[in-house]
């Protein structure tokens, strides 16, 4: 490991003498300044961290730390300021003007060294935050500016005649890089502000997928509530798609709850008066209860796996799947159930008066389907 470089920062010949004898021992290379003057000269020779007296001959400390925080490429240097008192208000200030620690004097030597190790180690760990940052952010921009996401379809089958209604889509990006999948695709997108645009990508995608080998049916476009309340999911953007808007069914998913009711309820309405239908996913979990099925009144309501799962084991799940689909039926919104992997599930579901289903037991999700797929009928 290298060796790291503090530059102390201080007046007090003694302490300055005592303090570089003891973390020297430890390993450290130690350069010293006398005033804030001398200080900002050295600090571009990039210490790994700075020492820094608040009570300088010249400028204060914090005036010191001012500075060098004020120059974007000294951003990465450590700072602990000595306040002359152990006093909040001192501290309040140290911290304000960007230091990473304030400490008093006088300081017994292991504290400091423990105080110096601990903001060394919380900047190395905030640096590779950030550089992790910078690589992803400039891998999401290349997914987005050449469109490097791959749609993936499958089919949701009616229980009535047992062909599809149509394809859900689901966005996949390249495998090869940092964002390896559609989970830390999306979380990537959330944590660095970027979700809309992914969002816009991955119905753009699937839009053009569907429509050259497909065009049947319905396709099922997965859409967060923050799409919604951006305003950018508008009839110009739809418009864009060349598509019929009849043929799609928008599925709200959990990933963001409603921050915005009334933005969000304005903008469903306009998405629907262009002939676009309302899905809602995961219900009977997460922010999808039925008092957001009652709000948003969708046309379509898809019912979470998680309630699927060995439904014919358990009582409970049972009793809930059916006031949920009961209630769906006496307020004519078709359901789905969705995560059918076992042929009891199937069943269980086909008791219950589900009207569709979705899950692999029927079909995984596939980027190249043809239009025969509605032909092919299922059968319990």
């Amino acid at each position: 490991m290298a060796q790291k470089h503090i530059l102390m920062v201080d007046r007090d010949g003694a302490f300055v003498q005592s303090t570089t004898k003891q973390l020297q021992s430890r390993g450290y290379r130690i350069d010293v300044a006398h005033s804030g003057k001398e200080a900002l000269e050295k600090v571009n020779q990039y210490p790994d961290l700075i020492l820094l007296d608040q009570e300088l001959p010249d400028i204060t400390g914090m005036q010191v730390c001012q500075e060098i925080r004020g120059e974007k490429r000294l951003n990465h240097i450590s700072i602990i300021i000595f306040t002359p008192q152990n006093v909040s208000s001192e501290r309040i200030k140290g911290f304000s003007c960007g230091a990473d620690d304030c400490v008093s004097k006088p300081i017994d030597s292991e504290e400091l060294v423990a105080r110096i190790e601990a903001v060394l180690r919380r900047n190395q760990v905030f640096q590779q935050v950030q550089k992790e940052q910078g690589a992803l952010a400039t891998e999401l921009k290349k997914i987005l500016s050449e469109e490097m996401i791959t749609p993936y379809f499958q089919p949701i089958y009616s229980m009535k005649t047992g062909l599809p209604i149509g394809l859900e889509a689901l966005s996949r990006p390249p495998t090869s890089g940092l964002i390896d999948n559609a989970e830390f695709l999306f979380k990537t997108a959330l944590i660095l502000d970027m979700y809309s645009e992914v969002e816009r990508v991955c119905w753009k995608t699937a839009v053009a997928r569907w429509k050259a080998t497909i065009n049947q049916e319905k396709l099922f476009l997965n859409c967060t509530p923050y799409f919604i309340e951006s305003g950018r999911l508008n009839e110009g953007f739809i418009a864009g798609l060349e598509i019929d808007p009849g043929s799609i069914v928008l599925e709200i998913t959990e990933r963001t709850a409603i921050q915005k009711y009334n933005v969000f309820l304005k903008e469903l309405d306009m998405l629907r008066n262009i002939g676009i239908k309302i899905a809602v996913d995961d219900v009977g979990s997460g922010f999808a209860s039925l008092d957001t099925v009652v709000e948003i009144r969708p046309d379509i309501v898809k019912i979470d796996r998680q309630l699927v799962r060995e439904l014919h084991k358990d009582d409970l799940k049972y009793n809930i799947m059916q006031a949920i689909i009961s209630f769906c039926k006496k307020s004519k919104v078709l359901t789905v159930a969705e995560g059918i992997e076992e042929e009891k599930e199937l069943e269980a579901v086909n008791e219950l008066g589900v009207d569709a289903v979705q899950g692999y037991l029927l079909a995984r999700p596939a980027p190249e389907v043809s239009r025969d797929i509605f032909t092919r009928k299922f059968e319990i």
